[in-house]
C-alpha cells in the first residue's frame, strides 16, 4: 500500500499478487472475524505466505 491508497476501496488498489480470491477472503475475515492464511505468488514468480487477520477497535464493536 502507498499513501494515496488510504481511504480507497480495496478493489481499487493495484496489486502485483496472483490472488484471485483476495476480495472473497477479506470479506470472510470481516464477516466471521477469523484469520485466513494462504500462499500467494507475485507477478515476478516469488512466493509469500499471506495472512489476513481481523482488526477491531473499541469504535468498531
Amino acid at each position: 500500500l502507498i499513501a494515496t491508497d488510504i481511504g480507497r476501496p480495496i478493489r481499487h488498489v493495484a496489486s502485483n499478487l496472483k490472488y484471485d480470491n483476495m476480495i472473497r477472503d477479506l470479506e470472510k475475515v470481516l464477516q466471521y472475524l477469523t484469520p485466513v492464511e494462504t500462499e500467494v505468488q507475485t507477478d515476478e514468480g516469488r512466493w509469500f505466505n499471506m495472512r489476513i487477520i481481523p482488526y477491531r477497535t473499541r469504535d468498531t464493536f
